[in-house]
């Protein structure tokens, strides 16, 4: 059980997640948010390419440590994960 929800999981969730009616849906919706936002169940980071500059910090949490490691080879920004259950993702532009 280890391997697959290591390996195997995350990268199902990952591909299931990039289907074109989700994406579609992002597009329209998470430019919308300004200022500081928290996106719970950040996953692989798939909503990061859609925040506008008027996000001026960003946090992720997700309870996947391997999901957060593929966020953040999506980013440039900080990103910290913690050792508690949700393993909190903080990304910041301005940091």
């Amino acid at each position: 059980m280890a391997f697959y929800s290591k390996h195997i999981l995350p990268r199902l969730i990952d591909l299931a997640m990039k289907n074109p009616a989700t994406t579609e849906c992002r597009s329209q919706i998470v430019p919308r948010a300004v200022g500081r936002v928290l996106d719970v169940g950040i996953g692989s980071g798939l909503n990061l390419r859609f925040y506008s500059p008027r996000v001026t910090k960003l946090w992720g949490i997700d309870p996947s440590s391997e999901l957060l490691e593929m966020a953040r080879s999506k980013v440039n920004w900080k990103i910290r994960t913690g050792s508690n259950r949700t393993r909190p993702a903080s990304r910041s532009p301005n940091s």
